[in-house]
């Protein structure tokens, strides 16, 4: 029997259940190097412009399957930065940050929590796109050095299709960072860190989420990301002058030089 991962604020540890809720402290993305491997395309995303051009047909929620049936179709500057026969990465078609990618499977997969550990195909799925992740996430750090990156995904997707989010943490000039529930999407617990969930797939868990738990966070007071000792903004744009205001999202000398 396969152990189950669920996420919940309001519970504890179950006997075969790690029960796992928004009150969880996200932890920031390795910054581990990896080899940067060969990939079918491969091109340099911009910082200020890296979005993909949208689905092809069909409804907005399967939006990304497109990218994953005929990547080669697409536009490599703006639309896929790389893919192989088991992985695809795309431009987010509304960046919340300079840098923002999207790492996701060939295979069709509805979400993290359809992939099963016990399932050998499933392993493998999880195995190859860490994988990318990391090997991205090495590309992205060493072509901008002094930015932070975070990779992880969203407790409650609103997107068919598991996909990994890799984000810098520079949210001041993106201007497709709007609302309320696009800055708690990505700063609050709702965002979980990729690390977590292959940590708990590695252990033989199957990881899901309370959704209505989660879903709340997307409500919480809006609290810079990096100044836990300020107050909560009251709008948007309160927030990102702040962020403007000085350096947000950047590495410290130490880790910048590595």
């Amino acid at each position: 029997m396969t152990a189950s991962t669920t996420r919940s604020a309001a519970h504890g540890i179950a006997a075969a259940t790690t029960t796992r809720g928004p009150a969880h402290r996200a932890v920031r993305a390795s910054h581990s190097s990896a080899a940067a491997g060969a990939s079918a395309t491969s091109t340099t995303p911009s910082r200020s412009d890296s979005r993909h051009g949208g689905g092809r047909g069909g409804s907005w929620h399967q939006a990304l399957l497109p990218y994953t049936q005929h990547p080669e179709t697409y536009d490599p500057a703006r639309e896929v930065f790389a893919y192989s026969e088991s992985t695809v990465t795309i431009y987010d078609q509304y960046p919340k940050s300079s840098v923002h990618l999207l790492v996701m499977p060939r295979r069709v997969v509805t979400n993290v929590s359809a992939l099963d550990p016990a399932k050998e195909e499933d392993v493998r799925v999880v195995d190859q796109v860490d994988a990318e992740c990391q090997r991205v996430l090495a590309l992205m750090q060493a072509m901008h050095p002094t930015l932070r990156f975070r990779l992880g995904l969203h407790a409650v997707p609103s997107m068919t299709q598991l996909h990994v989010h890799l984000i810098s943490q520079d949210f001041a000039r993106a201007e497709k960072l709007k609302t309320k529930q696009h800055w708690n999407s990505f700063t609050t617990a709702f965002f979980v860190d990729w690390e977590w969930v292959v940590d708990e797939f590695k252990a033989g868990r199957k990881v899901t989420f309370e959704k209505q738990e989660y879903e709340q966070l997307l409500k919480s007071p809006l609290k810079c990301h990096e100044c836990t000792d300020l107050p909560a903004f009251t709008n948007m744009p309160r927030l990102k002058a702040h962020l403007d205001s000085q350096p947000h999202g950047v590495r410290d000398d130490e880790n910048a030089s590595k």
